[in-house]
């Protein structure tokens, strides 16, 4: 009996809303009606579901995450970062893009802590129950 077979990877299975931070880096903070540069753009796959699943595979364990993604590229990031961690996306299900932004907007440095911010309408959560079961989802 190999090393393997003795200590199997343990299997982890999550269950959680998977989406993309988008954030702008701007000299800055645009008044209402008013245009302003951005310098860069950086795209975060994140979310409860994304996070566990990342940490769990860090730790060891073979990691399967059942979520649903839009059919938009940024639905794409989030499969081709959970494919560098090696989570498992056999669960992971294309939606139509039913996409809801938040525009989180923070004056200064890089960290809120301490800083103006503004929050605009709140992203609604991809994943509902009921929702994979309603609709006809894709299996990735």
């Amino acid at each position: 009996m190999n090393m393997s077979e003795r200590n199997p990877k343990p299997k982890v299975v999550v269950v959680g809303g998977a989406y993309v931070d988008l954030a702008i880096k701007c000299t800055e903070v645009p008044a209402a009606g008013q245009t302003t540069a951005g310098t860069a753009l950086s795209l975060t796959a994140t979310g409860p579901g994304v996070n566990q699943a990342i940490e769990a595979a860090l730790c060891g364990c073979e990691v399967y995450l059942i979520s649903k993604i839009s059919n938009c590229p940024l639905g794409a990031t989030i499969k081709s970062v959970l494919e560098q961690y090696d989570v498992k996306i056999k669960y992971v299900f294309i939606a139509q893009a039913k996409t809801k932004n938040a525009l989180v907007m923070f004056r200064g440095s890089a960290s809120p802590r301490g800083r103006t911010s503004q929050v605009l309408p709140q992203t609604s959560q991809l994943l509902r129950w009921r929702a994979l079961h309603e609709e006809s989802p894709t299996e990735i």
